[in-house]
């Protein structure tokens, strides 16, 4: 660096310089401020429904500075800082899988959690939101809550943002602007179960899945990940096998990384690159008309269904099973730009004899979100060398609820490199949440 001074002999080099370590210093003090917040709040639990310690950890740490919370009877919280032209919102509960809380590590660029997921959807949203608090960033900032289960927080929102743009930290590429999301909803199914003795001929084995990594069940969707339950369901269909019972999958909006089926078959199967097949002792109990359960399994619905110009446009997830004593519980999930594509997945669904049948957890699809300040962040992107583009997201997003609560408010969505979330290899992108931190300041500073 001497040498470079030198042949410049130019002394506003050297301030350059110096101004150039002292914005990176100042870059690193941040980002690792911002690593200390997420840790901290990934030590606390936030599955949804279960987040009551994250909720508390929020509060504190925003009435330590000397910013009063609102919150209302849904878990929400909302917080001002100085005079904001512009609302934040990320949610903080999580989907959780193995391991929770998660161990967070870091490895490269990436960080991950150990044995479970992460929780960086939407963690890396509210540290960041927490980080802007502690340096007295001009912003409204609103935390909502059981994101994860129905867009409940969004869907009861009742402390109300002033700002008149609304910026969504739950985007999962980076780059992308949402500006509109599916709708979807959950169904929980039952089928009646009566057991009478296995043939003989038959013999028993274990049926489990295998290499199903999981996956979020709407931004994973069209990803060709293999769901367990539709792999066990598909192979004792085959096989022409009867069941004595098949259990499988984690979450409503997940896809099944593990399934199982106890099943008899006349002839010995061989294991395959999805399924382990295992002979077992166990007693000779089979369900009647396991044929006609295997079938309806295998024709619920399940991934794309439609597509269209911005691609995928309908979906389901056939999310979980669980046997019990004298009923077979299916849940199944569904998603759709348009009211018209989840009335055709309904259609799809009740189609079958089910013995009881519970719709839940409905949201709208949300379309045409965006504005001038959209605008402004797609040029803030491309001057960041960031791919910049307008998109849908094929997942809900609390837009779709607060469109209608916040009718004169620009609405659109935004987040970092997010890869696998809801699956236990769910990992974010450090060097993505740096790019987003420095676009969103600029967001705020530029509108």
């Amino acid at each position: 660096m001497l040498v470079f001074y030198k042949l410049i002999g130019d002394r506003r080099a050297k301030r350059h310089v110096n101004s150039r370590k002292g914005i990176f210093c100042n870059i690193v003090r941040i980002m690792n401020r911002f690593f200390e917040i997420f840790y901290e709040l990934s030590s606390y639990p936030r599955s949804s429904g279960e987040a009551a310690a994250a909720r508390e950890f929020i509060c504190a740490f925003c009435e330590r500075r000397g910013f009063p919370v609102a919150s209302d009877s849904a878990g929400n919280l909302l917080v001002k800082v100085k005079t904001p032209k512009i609302c934040l919102q990320a949610h903080y509960d999580m989907v959780v899988i193995g391991d929770h809380p998660p161990r967070v590590i870091r490895n490269g660029d990436y960080l991950r959690a150990q044995n479970g997921t992460l929780g960086a959807d939407n963690g890396v949203g509210v540290a960041l939101m927490l980080l802007l608090i502690e340096r007295r960033i001009a912003g409204e900032y609103l935390f909502t809550n059981d994101e994860e289960i129905g867009l409940l927080g969004a869907k009861y929102l009742s402390v109300t943002p002033l700002s008149k743009t609304l910026i969504n930290l739950d985007g999962e590429e980076e780059g992308a602007i949402i500006v509109g999301c599916a709708g979807g909803a959950d169904y929980a199914l039952s089928v009646p179960l009566e057991y009478s003795d296995a043939p003989s001929g038959y013999q028993p084995y274990a049926a489990s899945a295998k290499n199903c990594a999981g996956g979020h069940s709407g931004v994973d969707i069209d990803k060709n990940i293999r769901s367990a339950l539709v792999e066990v369901s598909r192979f004792c269909f085959n096989h022409g096998a009867l069941v004595a019972s098949i259990d499988g999958g984690e979450k409503k909006n997940a896809i099944s990384r593990r399934a199982c089926a106890v099943a008899f078959f006349t002839a010995a199967p061989q294991s395959g690159e999805f399924i382990d097949i295992c002979p077992i002792e166990i007693e000779r109990k089979v369900i009647k008309e396991s044929p006609k359960l295997l079938k309806t399994l295998v024709s619920l619905p399940h991934g794309v269904l439609r597509r269209d110009e911005n691609g995928v446009h309908a979906s389901a997830n056939f999310a979980m099973a669980e046997t019990g004593a004298d009923t077979l519980a299916i849940s199944v999930s569904i998603r759709g730009h348009s009211f018209e594509a989840l009335d055709e997945i309904d259609r799809q669904i009740r189609q079958n004899r089910w013995s009881s049948i519970e719709k839940s957890a409905e949201y709208p699809p949300w379309q045409n979100g965006g504005g001038k300040t959209a605008k402004k962040t797609f040029d803030i992107m491309k001057s960041m060398g960031l791919p910049a583009r307008f998109t849908v997201m094929h997942a809900g997003l609390e837009c779709a609820f607060l469109k209608d609560k916040l009718p004169d408010t620009e609405l659109f969505s935004i987040g970092p490199e997010i890869d696998f979330p809801h699956s236990d290899k769910e990992r974010v992108r450090i060097s993505s949440i740096k790019r987003f931190s420095e676009t969103l300041e600029r967001i705020i500073d530029e509108t």
